[in-house]
């Protein structure tokens, strides 16, 4: 986790792409409602995350693993936080520094975007309702 962090705090450092970058501010209103979009599900997959993995059978052990190995099977709460914050982080990224390649920003956000909410499915499928973020 640590070097992920590590990683991506020398790419948003990086000066080669500062001149390029442009900020919420300067986005359109349909980059704005993307992002916010985005926010969103990325949110509900945190609450999901973090919901499921405090669930505990009868005998107390956990009826739910994670399966993201970056995460590893019963990451911490400020894990999962720090992993989806950085996914918030990249995509801002995206979004932001779409003029240079927009063909990897947009690959890019569709990436994310459509796999974020497979997973968020995915856990409605298993019994991590969408209705547990609220």
């Amino acid at each position: 986790m640590k070097k992920l962090i590590l990683f991506v705090m020398t790419l948003f450092s990086n000066n080669v792409f500062a001149e390029e970058f442009r900020h919420f501010s300067e986005w359109t209103a349909e980059q704005k409602a993307e992002f916010a979009a985005f926010f969103a599900i990325s949110y509900v997959d945190y609450k999901q995350t973090t919901w499921a993995l405090q669930q505990k059978d009868s005998t107390g052990s956990r009826y739910f693993h994670e399966v993201n190995p970056i995460l590893g099977k019963y990451p911490s709460d400020q894990s999962v936080a720090i992993l989806s914050l950085l996914g918030v982080g990249y995509y801002y990224y995206l979004v932001g520094n779409d003029s240079k390649r927009p063909e990897f920003s947009v690959m890019g956000r569709t990436a994310m975007f459509s796999t974020k909410m497979l997973v968020i499915l995915h856990n409605d499928s298993i019994g991590v309702s969408i209705s547990k973020t609220w």
